[in-house]
């Protein structure tokens, strides 16, 4: 029998390009580099640790004209809640910052729900967090999020 994490996330929505998207970057990518190398990669400059309400536990923050992204993080979750928001957030930055503004939510294509967004960044956070290469590099993260309130990854500037 085929659990729900071993089914492909564009098959729970088979018309989203953006399930198709997160398939990929899980297939490819996601296997190779450590936690620090993907948020690098995806642009996010700061991971920090914030008050929240109740019902929060991640939040995305974007720069539009560096396409620098911040993750902030509910300060009193646990290490594994902090690890499935960073993982939920990340997704948010794989489509890229054409479907996310911070006043504007702009639905990928094929999403006909915010709820439906989110549940897909839910399932990829899942699955992002058993791969092995995120499960080798996350206590560097977690440490230093612990030690320091924050992680300040390095981004370089953009080329035009």
């Amino acid at each position: 029998m085929v659990g729900l994490d071993e089914i492909p996330l564009s098959q729970f929505v088979p018309r989203c390009h953006f399930a198709v998207v997160l398939d990929t970057y899980l297939a490819g990518e996601a296997r190779e580099l450590t936690v620090k190398q993907q948020l690098e990669h995806q642009r996010v400059e700061w991971v920090s640790l914030c008050k929240m309400r109740k019902h929060e536990h991640g939040m995305l923050g974007w720069l539009p004209s560096d396409l620098l992204y911040w993750i902030f993080l509910k300060k009193s979750d646990s290490l594994a809640e902090w690890m499935k928001s960073i993982g939920h957030e990340l997704a948010h930055t794989i489509e890229g910052p054409e479907t996310f503004h911070p006043f504007e939510l702009k639905l990928p294509d094929g999403c006909s729900t915010y709820a439906t967004l989110e549940k897909l960044c839910e399932q990829f956070a899942t699955r992002w967090l058993e791969l092995p290469s995120v499960q080798a590099s996350k206590w560097e993260v977690l440490s230093e999020l612990a030690m320091n309130g924050k992680i300040r990854l390095a981004i370089p500037p953009l080329t035009t």
